[in-house]
């Protein structure tokens, strides 16, 4: 299969919604991170996204929809506190899960609900407005870090799916997950729709973060709870240490990779890889294709300094902390 590459223009965004439309696959930008989208109206092509990423089975999609009618047709029971974070968050950064109707098959989600998200990038709207709703998980193969551009995307997928429409992400992480169907709301996946944010609107003691129970089979409610996720072929180690202890451990190494927020002074001979940021929203937007661009000049160890867990912080650690081969 030969992917066809499209830019963001009304003519191609009309051929990339009638490859929906028969039944193909194809990877647009959202402002978290590409999308591998298939129309919900095609069982064949929602499998094929399991085929193309080799994902699980049992891993559920997000309805990515561009208006609350047509949200309307796969979720019900809608609390009034959804409601108050659809005004909030939507269109943007936020999935919540509902109770399903009958239109949501199993292979969208085997869990008798349903996970939905409104986007707010121009072009994933305007190609949901053309095609109708799209399933569509992150355009990686299972188990990698998830694209935030173009290139990651065909790295992973060239071949693979149909089309690619260019482009770029905003935030770099995928979106925030809730379920909405009885109090306390559960947060299932941290993202830029923070933890304090959700709180902040639906009151404190509404809001849980989910916790694996010991002896207790895994139920995957959301993407990224059951399976490895955002692994570059790098072994990653979590360095939770402080600045000092760790200027001190990467001074004895060498061909290693390192991401930190302070720059590190380094000899030129140290052959060391480092990449740095000034706040965490920076570092959110370029994680996944540090990763990336690591494993492209061959690194096989990447050392990452842990952040604060509070506001991205705490996605920003949930994702390092999957990824991660150990941590010290």
């Amino acid at each position: 299969m030969k992917t066809q590459r499209l830019t963001q223009s009304k003519k191609d965004l009309r051929v990339a919604a009638e490859i929906l439309k028969k039944g193909g696959l194809v990877a647009f930008p959202t402002e978290t991170v590409y999308g591998l989208g298939a129309s919900i109206k095609k069982d064949t092509a929602v499998k094929k996204i399991f085929k193309a990423k080799n994902r699980p089975a049992d891993n559920p999609l997000i309805i990515h929809v561009v208006d609350k009618k047509q949200m309307s047709v796969y979720a019900r029971k809608i609390p009034s506190e959804a409601k108050l974070l659809m005004k909030k968050f939507w269109p943007g950064p936020l999935t919540m899960i509902f109770h399903n109707t009958p239109k949501v098959k199993k292979i969208v989600n085997p869990n008798n609900e349903v996970a939905i998200r409104m986007p707010s990038h121009p072009v994933a709207r305007e190609l949901i407005r053309l095609a109708g709703p799209i399933v569509a998980p992150s355009a990686n193969l299972a188990g990698k870090p998830s694209p935030t551009n173009s290139k990651d995307v065909l790295a992973d997928m060239d071949g693979r799916i149909d089309a690619i429409i260019e482009g770029k992400s905003d935030c770099g992480l995928e979106s925030t997950v809730i379920e909405m169907k009885k109090k306390p709301f559960i947060l299932f996946r941290a993202g830029a729709v923070t933890l304090e944010q959700l709180k902040e609107n639906l009151g404190k003691d509404n809001v849980t973060v989910f916790k694996k129970q010991k002896g207790k089979k895994l139920v995957a409610h959301s993407p990224g709870m059951k399976y490895r996720h955002y692994s570059p072929e790098a072994k990653v180690i979590l360095f939770t240490g402080s600045q000092k202890e760790l200027e001190k451990l990467i001074r004895k190494e060498s061909n290693v990779g390192l991401i930190c927020g302070k720059k590190i002074s380094l000899s030129k001979t140290s052959n060391i890889i480092q990449f740095n940021y000034s706040t965490k929203k920076v570092f959110a937007k370029n994680l996944f294709a540090w990763f990336r661009e690591m494993d492209s000049l061959g690194i096989k160890t990447i050392y990452v300094k842990s952040v604060t867990e509070n506001g991205i912080g705490r996605a920003l650690m949930d994702r390092i902390r999957k990824a991660s081969f150990k941590e010290i």
